[in-house]
């Protein structure tokens, strides 16, 4: 947990620190990344969600559970990616001082959940049983399950993800090891840095939510440090209507780069070091910053109750170390030791500053409790700084108290009739007028007026009184009451008839107390049932202890003003039960002082070398007064010790340093209803002797705090001795069986994971899944041992200096240093009343900016440079271009061309005038402000474009950058002029040099026509020729499916309408309006988020409700599945409602019209709802132009009460979650998919083919050598295809697909093959051919962990490409196709494996002739077009019926042409074997039936002699069109290119024989050669005589491709 609060405030304060990461390119790139696995378990069992918490308490096995933990590792690893080391740590035994807290917040837990439980029963309804939370503790079955599979995870992902296969070791601390899983990772750096090969540079990475997390970093003195963790996003909740949910919800990381805080503290207290005494040191006073935030509390010692983070108590707590640096000569701590000789003088200012903390309780205390009733307002939001947020805050509260009250009055007044009631609340409204003294002088006239008013009514009342007795004359005293109250307690209730609400102006009217009222004469029926909700409410057990701690910190507060000795006594006489002032409570409160030095130094001392006594504990529930610690610590408390090195123990602890066992701390922990998560035997003493220690009910302290978590729970401690010791009896009686003995185990033992590509054979064993999701692995090449390392836990410490050879700043890391920082400034952030000091960092001036010729020069001279590149988004170095340059005078426009790197300026004055500029510079250099800085006057502004990825130019065949359209503007001053050229962003590594970006070891796919989609692994690199040795397991690449007309065969055989069409009317908004006669526009709101508040007296709270349907979000960009979707198609611009692409600005030009259209269904469920439900429709009319964002219930019903409308809306909102839509998900939009029969064809097809099909022999070495562009490599964190990018119109259903992207978040492996089953918008859906674990179900359309939603340009279409070699080379299509196995292949086969069934046999490729059915596969059309789908549909299979039946009556026929096919094919191979130096191709991969193995060094000889020269145009011949003709041109484009070529050869010589030049040259060479002497054309000594037969005068083919050439000949 950590330091309450701490996050927040650090964040505020050092605005920088903390960075959103949306895309995995912006994390650094991390070396040891350390994982607390206890909070994603957490996440994935309730993650503080209710639904969530109630599925998974209704899972029958907790496989799903158990991949969902791994698929959150997995995801984490792959955003960091680390390098080096993952080290896994789930929690394991804490120690005592731990256990304490984690006793009570699980017994806080199980109070809460019992009261919910009987509320529920009370109101008859049933109580869901849920998963019981308390079993994510060390020695539950739960967590013995947890360390088998985090075993199998690790070893499953290093057997088949290259992200984890390239680590150096993956360390595995699983709940038998004890200890916090953080302090864990700690103990292992520790051990780390004293490894003399520890490298001092290293990169770290923490994950964890806890704030503790900052502080462990921290301590750990590595200048490279970085915290994940998940944003804390709060998520509104609808109290009633329709509440989806969005499946596809990811998860929003933030990084806390440690390395910026410590450059924060650096230039913060640099500013004292001129005034100190000692040498500067920054990691001594780093030591002594996480000293004194103990003070404010942690998870082991209680917070001083004058001190919170929300009162600012830290940045005065700093101010205090600042102002006391001077005076020290020494620094407070040294390596975790405190010497408390030296944390004195600092302990004597927080006394003093105590006094002034507890001012400023009361305020908070009441602020945080009136926040509640703060809502979301725009107007809050607009507003420009602090202050004026601050007085809107202070506005809102002030209208709200006054609103609460009112209506809470008129909802218990039952409209003015009960008089008994208006007597006591005005009664009670003018009693508080007399406490309060401080009334304006409005108020006092409104008083003086009231006053007469009353007195009129009192006499009148005594005037009645004496004609009803006669005439008896008013008393002396009656005449002299003069005071309010006096006169309201002494009028009847019936002259309360006229009560004005009105009246009730004062907003401070307190809480109405029903228990203050006499509710005997009150009969009626409503006003009874309110009543009774309202003491429901207020006997809530949060507000009674809230109220009891105003209470108690009211009188605390006063007192302590007026005598703090005796407010002390009277917080030790309340809290810890002992009067402080007497003898006897004096030693008491003097002990307590000493264990609270004592726990000081214990959790210093844990953060820097682990737990030093594992039973040591702090035995009070709450710190006492700092004040009372005298200024003689060491004397006093110390016995004349500087330091602490022994602990004294307490009379409840046994003198053991060793942890508890498992069953012992779960002893310590549980509450009652989670003992069944121990042995039944522990449940006898626990409800037995030991009961007094397991209280059902017990009272909560909010001990000065406003918010309920921080309260403090009062359970007894464990008593160590006696718990041990009934345990120990138990034991005796009854042993525990094997499966508990192994659950209460204590290891001192990590398990480290090695990948070990080298294993022996005889170690490589099966990896056998343990869950049913996954196949299991029959070679595993993970190695596991373990490591005794920390055995030696709490006896290293982290040494307060940083390690020789650190290189400060980190290139790969953000940085202050980048820039001249000239120092900082401060700055007051007021939130929630509290002010928060807010760091900024002052940015100079640049001298670019002194004078307009100056920044001329400076654009002229910058594009004459080679490198044009600039890095914004300071502290980090993003890569940018400029396009303008502007000051008040001139702006500077540069444009021109990256790739002739060519660049021109344009000057033109600027638009803006001054006035506009000013506000311009204004607003800019607020703007900064909120990041954290401060510019005093920026004069100059830049508009930059950052770069945002990579393309490729197929034309050039190079890649060139991508630049964002959305432009920057940025203070010249901000902007960084240099990088270091390594840094990880550095485009330019991937845009210089293509054979570069090769790695030996990385996996590739093949690009050319022979071996395309096949994966290999880079061997070794030629950067001379640009080729690759690529090694391949053909093995296990044929095992995988290589048919590329699968799922095209699979769509053909089936009858049915693939995508359910046919059976579904689909009707548009437009259609709808005029079929019903509804306004136009009424259809889209309907069928979207309708919001209704009001207040509910009932609830006595604000209540959001939807009266949408909530089928369609356009800016969430979903919808539901079926009964909605978004239509593209060509229109004219007619409907105001609908989204356009305005491409042409032409009246009457058409556009791209996108709309959304509604099922048969849907238009059902509108149609019943506005029948109905009329006055909705109403109201939506109404409200059309004013386009409210939320309603009232007076715009529905704005002829009806509240009250009477109520019941209408909730009968509304009852009526729409019974929909059957309503418990639908949402669905990205656009989202399309195959019925599930087809999908579930689609893998039956697949598991067909592996287990009864041959497979493929891929024709090829398990060495090739290929050139440089004929591969493609993922590159991170940039990358881009070698060919254009694509969309989702690119794919069709049943297009077999190849991901090429493993770098993403959702990790997709490298090569996984797979069917495509359907698209959205912008992404396709595919069906793997295997489980992965980042797969989902397609929303439940297939089975778990097969589906994806792949972006297009991550996927290679394998059926596109074959599709365009059929007409090229049928017979190499035919070998990629699996065939089934005939009988006699079966036989064999099983013969084979009955012999010897550990050894997998592959038959061979049987030579059987393939029937290729060359009509076009089933195409998807658009989904407007349904009609001519449908006709497509059934004429395709007319046609295939006619084609099929004339294959069968012309079998022997069509045997016979395929043969000349194939003869005639081999002449052609043997004729374009002939032109080797325009296209080669190995003799071994032509002959598919005479494939013969060459070795290795045979090839290298004939790739050094010939190579593989492919043209440009086959190399890059990727996107083919799906349609036959333009795939024949294609063919007979290539063929007539190679007869032009060899053709051009010929002219070419003739062309030269012909030209007087070269004839000269000729006879010059001639009379050389009869001279006898060599002709020297150079000037140089030696050269031979030239030789026309040589290979330099041997003219060869140019490659450019046509396209080229069409190029050239319009340049020329």
């Amino acid at each position: 947990m950590g330091i309450p609060k701490f996050f927040k405030w650090l964040t505020r304060r050092y605005p920088q620190i903390l960075h959103n990461i949306k895309v995995e390119e912006e994390c650094p790139p991390i070396d040891n990344l350390y994982l607390d696995l206890n909070g994603i378990v957490h996440n994935c069992i309730h993650g503080n969600d209710a639904k969530l918490h109630e599925r998974v308490s209704q899972l029958n096995n907790f496989d799903e559970v158990w991949a969902n933990i791994m698929k959150a590792i997995d995801e984490i690893v792959h955003t960091i990616k680390p390098k080096k080391v993952l080290f896994l740590a789930v929690d394991g035994v804490a120690p005592r001082a731990k256990m304490n807290q984690q006793r009570a917040r699980r017994f806080r837990t199980a109070k809460d959940s019992q009261s919910l439980i009987e509320k529920l029963i009370k109101e008859g309804k049933e109580a869901t049983k849920l998963f019981d939370s308390n079993a994510i503790s060390p020695g539950t079955k739960f967590m013995e399950q947890l360390s088998k599979q985090l075993d199998f995870f690790v070893q499953y992902k290093q057997n088949i993800d290259p992200l984890y296969q390239q680590l150096e070791k993956i360390v595995l601390s699983d709940g038998f090891v004890p200890g916090e899983g953080e302090h864990k990772m700690m103990d292992f750096i520790r051990q780390a840095k004293q490894n003399p090969n520890h490298d001092p540079n290293t990169k770290h990475c923490f994950y964890g939510a806890d704030a503790d997390l900052i502080m462990l970093s921290l301590v750990t003195h590595e200048p490279n440090f970085i915290i994940l963790r998940e944003e804390h996003v709060v998520r509104k909740t609808k109290q009633g209507g329709v509440q989806r949910l969005d499946l596809q919800r990811t998860n929003n990381y933030q990084l806390i780069y440690v390395n910026l805080l410590r450059e924060y503290f650096q230039l913060e207290y640099s500013r004292v070091a001129p005034q100190m005494r000692m040498r500067f040191d920054l990691e001594r006073i780093i030591d002594d910053f996480v000293f004194f935030c103990f003070f404010i509390g942690n998870d082991f010692l209680p917070s001083l109750i004058s001190l919170d983070i929300g009162e600012g108590s830290l940045d005065n707590l700093i101010d205090l170390y600042k102002k006391l640096l001077p005076q020290m000569s020494n620094y407070i701590t040294e390596a975790g030791k405190i010497h408390w000789d030296r944390a004195e003088p600092f302990i004597k200012m927080l006394a003093d500053h105590e006094a002034i903390s507890l001012k400023k309780r009361i305020v908070c205390i009441r602020q945080a409790k009136s926040q509640k009733l703060i809502s979301f307002d725009s107007e809050l939001n607009q507003a420009q700084t602090t202050v004026d947020k601050t007085q809107i805050i202070k506005q809102k509260i002030r209208q709200k108290l006054i609103e609460k009250k009112k209506k809470k009055i008129l909802g218990l007044s039952q409209k003015k009739k009960d008089k008994q009631l208006k007597k006591f609340l005005l009664l009670k409204k003018f009693e508080e007028d007399e406490v309060n003294q401080s009334l304006t002088q409005t108020q006092k006239q409104i008083r003086e007026q009231q006053l007469l008013k009353y007195r009129k009514l009192r006499e009148q009342q005594n005037v009645d009184h004496n004609i009803q007795s006669q005439g008896e004359p008013l008393s002396e005293e009656s005449k002299k009451m003069e005071t309010l109250k006096e006169l309201i307690a002494g009028l009847k209730e019936e002259y309360f008839s006229d009560l004005n609400i009105d009246d009730l102006d004062d907003d401070q009217v307190s809480d109405v107390s029903e228990s203050e009222l006499n509710l005997e004469n009150i009969q009626d029926v409503n006003l009874n049932q309110e009543i009774e909700n309202k003491i429901q409410v207020i006997q809530d057990l949060n507000d009674r202890y809230a109220e009891e701690n105003l209470q108690f910190m009211t009188d605390f507060i006063s007192m302590y003003n007026e005598d703090p000795t005796e407010a002390k006594n009277m917080y030790y006489k309340a809290k810890v039960k002992f009067d402080g002032i007497s003898s006897k409570g004096n030693v008491l409160k003097k002990r307590m002082l000493k264990k609270y030095i004592e726990g000081l130094q214990w959790v210093l001392y844990y953060y820097y070398r682990g737990a030093q006594h594992w039973r040591w504990y702090y035995p009070y529930h709450y710190a006492p007064m700092i004040s009372d610690i005298d200024e003689n610590i060491v004397q006093n408390y110390l016995s004349g010790n500087v330091t602490i090195d022994q602990f004294e123990i307490d009379e409840n602890c046994a003198n053991v340093n060793e942890p508890y066992t498992p069953f012992q701390q779960l002893l310590s922990i549980l509450p009652v209803k989670s003992l069944h998560l121990l042995p039944q035997e522990y449940s006898h003493i626990a409800l037995g002797v030991l009961r007094k220690y397991f209280p059902d009910d017990f009272d909560i302290d909010f001990n000065g705090r406003a918010l309920p978590w921080e309260a403090t729970c009062l359970i007894p401690f464990v008593d160590e001795q006696l718990f041990i010791e009934h345990e120990q009896q138990l034991l005796k009686q009854s042993q525990l069986n094997p499966e508990d003995k192994d659950r209460n185990l204590i290891s001192f033992e990590y398990k480290t994971y090695v990948y070990d590509p080298k294993l022996d054979k005889e170690q490589r064993k099966p990896l056998i899944s343990s869950l049913n999701l996954f196949n299991e692995i029959k070679e595993n090449l993970c190695k596991m041992t373990k490591e005794s390392e920390y055995a030696s836990v709490g006896k290293f410490s982290f040494e307060a200096k940083l390690l020789p050879g650190v290189e400060q700043p980190c290139q790969q890391f953000p940085s202050f240093k980048y820039l001249n920082v000239a120092g900082i400034t401060f700055d007051e952030k007021v939130i929630n009343e509290v002010a928060f000091q807010r760091v900024l960092l002052q940015i100079p001036s640049c001298i670019e900016e002194r004078s307009t010729e100056d920044l001329e020069n400076f654009v002229n001279k910058f594009i004459k440079q080679a490198s044009k590149e600039i890095y914004v988004g300071f502290p980090f170095q993003v890569e940018a271009f400029p396009t303008i340059f502007e000051d008040s005078k001139f702006t500077y426009s540069v444009f021109g061309d990256e790739y002739s790197n060519v660049y021109k300026v344009h000057r033109d004055y600027q638009a803006s005038n001054q006035e506009k500029y000013e506000y311009l510079q204004s607003r800019q250099k607020f703007k900064l402000q909120d990041l954290g800085f401060a510019i005093e006057d920026p004069k100059v502004f830049v508009s930059v474009s950052k770069v945002i990825g990579v393309g490729f130019d197929s034309h050039r065949c190079y890649y060139y950058k991508i630049y964002d359209e959305t432009q920057d503007l940025i203070p010249l001053c901000m902007i960084l002029r240099k990088r270091d050229p390594n840094h990880y962003l550095n485009v330019n590594l991937r845009c210089n040099s293509l054979p570069k970006s090769y790695t030996v070891g990385s996996e590739v796919v093949c690009l050319n026509m022979h071996l395309f989609g096949v994966i290999g692994k880079v061997e070794q690199i030629d950067y001379q020729r640009k080729r690759v040795s690529i090694k391949f397991n053909i093995e296990e690449q044929q095992n995988k499916i290589h048919d590329p007309f699968m799922g095209q065969k699979c769509l053909l055989a089936e009858k049915e309408d693939p995508l359910n069409q046919n059976m579904r009317r689909y009707w548009s908004d437009k259609q709808i309006e005029a079929e019903l006669k509804l306004r136009q526009g009424i259809i889209n709101k309907l069928t979207g988020s309708i919001l209704v508040t009001y207040n509910d007296p009932y609830k006595m709270d604000r209540q959001v409700i939807d009266l949408g349907l909530n089928v369609k979000n356009y800016t969430k960009k979903v919808h539901i599945a079926e009964y909605v979707r978004y239509v593209v198609e060509e229109d004219l611009a007619d409907n105001q409602y609908d989204d356009y692409n305005h491409n042409y600005h032409a009246r009457g030009a058409r556009h791209q019209r996108k709309h959304w259209e509604y099922s048969q269904e849907c238009f059902d469920i509108i149609k019943e709802y506005i029948s109905t439900y009329r006055e909705v429709y109403d109201c939506l009319v109404r409200t059309m132009k004013s386009n409210k964002q939320m309603l009232s219930l007076k715009d529905i019903y704005p002829k009806t009460d509240q009250q009477d409308s109520i019941p209408r809306i909730r009968q509304i909102t009852t009526w729409l979650e019974n929909l059957p839509i309503s418990k639908l998900p949402y669905v990205e939009m656009g989202f399309d998919v195959l019925n599930q029969n087809l999908l579930q064809s689609i893998v039956s097809k697949g598991q067909k083919i592996k287990e009864s099909y041959q497979s493929v022999v891929l024709q090829c070495r398990e060495l090739e050598i290929l050139d440089c562009h004929l591969l493609f490599q993922e590159q991170f964190p940039y990358w881009s295809l070698p060919f254009d990018s694509k969309t989702t119109d690119d794919f069709r259903v049943g297009d077999r697909v190849m991901n090429i992207m493993s770098m993403r978040r959702e990790y997709v492996p490298f090569g996984f093959r797979g069917t495509v089953v359907g698209k959205t918008n912008d992404k396709i859906i595919v069906l793997f051919d295997e489980h992965f674990l980042a797969g989902n179900n397609i929303y439940g359309n297939c089975e778990k962990y097969r589906g994806g939603f792949i972006n297009p340009n991550n996927l290679i279409n394998l059926t596109k490409k074959f599709t365009s070699i059929i007409n090229k080379n049928e017979q190499l299509v035919v070998s990629f196709q699996e065939q089934p196995l005939t009988e006699e292949d079966q036989q064999d086969l099983q013969a084979l494996q009955q012999a010897n069934p550990e050894h997998q046999v592959f038959i061979p490729q049987q030579k059987t002739e393939m029937k290729i059915d060359r009509k076009p596969f089933y195409k998807q059309g658009p989904k407007n077009e349904i009609k001519q789908i449908q006709k497509e549909q059934v004429e395709s299979v007319q046609v295939i019926q006619q084609d099929q039946a004339e294959i069968v009556a012309n079998q022997g026929l069509i045997q016979q042409q395929q043969q000349q096919v194939i003869q005639q094919q081999v002449q052609i191979q043997m004729e374009e074997q002939k032109l080797e130096q325009y296209y080669h191709q190995d003799p071994a991969i032509t002959s598919i039936n005479t494939y013969q193995p060459i070795n290795y060094q045979q090839q290298q000889n004939q790739a050094a002699t010939s190579g593989f020269n492919l043209s440009v145009t086959q190399s890059n011949d990727y996107f083919y069109s799906d349609d036959i003709d333009f795939i024949q041109q294609e063919d007979y484009r290539v063929d007539e290119e190679q007869d032009m070529t060899h053709n051009q050869f010929q002219q070419q010589q003739e062309q030269l024989m012909h030209n007087p030049d070269f004839q000269q040259l000729l006879n010059m060479m001639n009379l050389a050669q009869q001279m006898q002497q060599p002709l020297n054309l150079f000037g140089g000594s030696g050269v031979q005589t030239l030789n026309l037969n040589a290979p330099e005068f041997v003219f060869q083919p140019t490659q450019n491709n046509s396209s080229n050439q069409e190029e050239e000949k319009k340049a020329e």
